[in-house]
């Protein structure tokens, strides 16, 4: 006996040579290539690291980032990692790489911002985080921020002069 589903398709009738589907048949769309070539590497960091495996998680980003050196999402999650393991000044080290290789994107600027807070650069930290606002303020405020999980510009912006507003009541 066949699946359920094989007896569907097998029963449905055929489209009429007339169908302009039976002609030109939908083709689905192609998936996008990455730009960044880390993307596909950085999927299994993020599963290791969403089972609770962060520092197994770390080392495999620190070898995809220094075999993919122009990857600016391995650089981020590499830092991000560090940062989760108190790993602070390596951690900056990394984020410093990814904001290299694009200092406007907004996420790596507010991973500067923590960074650099923990590191006790207050100055640094207000600097990163008030370019994050500057840097979403160029884009809608429910516009989607790449690399930030769905985080929203006008969200990121408004966490990022909370954290400007807190950097400036503790000096």
């Amino acid at each position: 006996r066949a699946a359920p589903c094989v007896s569907r398709c097998r029963d449905a009738p055929l489209p009429s040579p007339e169908e302009p589907a039976w002609i030109a048949p939908a083709m689905p769309a192609a998936a996008p290539v990455p730009e960044d070539p880390g993307m596909i590497e950085a999927v299994g960091i993020r599963a290791l690291a969403n089972r609770g495996r962060i520092p197994e998680a770390c080392v495999a980003a620190a070898t995809a980032a220094a075999r993919r050196p122009l990857s600016l999402e391995l650089h981020l999650l590499h830092a991000l990692l560090l940062l989760d393991l108190g790993r602070v000044t390596e951690a900056a080290k990394a984020a410093r790489k990814a904001a290299y290789l694009d200092r406007d994107l907004e996420v790596v600027q507010f991973a500067l911002g923590m960074i650099l807070g923990r590191l006790g650069d207050r100055r640094g930290a207000a600097s990163a985080y008030a370019r994050v606002v500057s840097l979403c303020g160029r884009r809608l405020a429910d516009e989607e921020v790449p690399l930030s999980d769905g985080e929203r510009a006008g969200r990121l912006a408004e966490a990022a002069r909370a954290q400007v507003a807190a950097l400036a009541e503790a000096a």
